[in-house]
């Protein structure tokens, strides 16, 4: 969607997400707001987490998704 992402470190969107967002702790809300007001200030950090996120986001698909499922079913993993 173009935007930058913050994601909580305590979860499995810190896997998921890998080097394409920021990472914090969700139960800190002056950590979310310090990233929120960085990636608001920081233009080139801004940019640089929309296109890594982009990059990890066409990973997740469903044609992605029915192909290792069906890797399974028939046995191939």
């Amino acid at each position: 969607c173009g935007c930058p992402t913050i994601a909580g470190g305590a979860s499995s969107l810190y896997e998921i997400a890998q080097n394409g967002a920021l990472t914090v702790n969700p139960h800190n809300i002056t950590e979310i707001t310090s990233s929120a007001l960085e990636l608001l200030k920081n233009k080139k950090l801004k940019n640089l987490l929309i296109s890594r996120g982009a990059a990890v986001s066409h990973k997740f698909n469903w044609e992605n998704s029915a192909g290792k499922y069906l890797d399974i079913f028939n046995g191939n993993i």
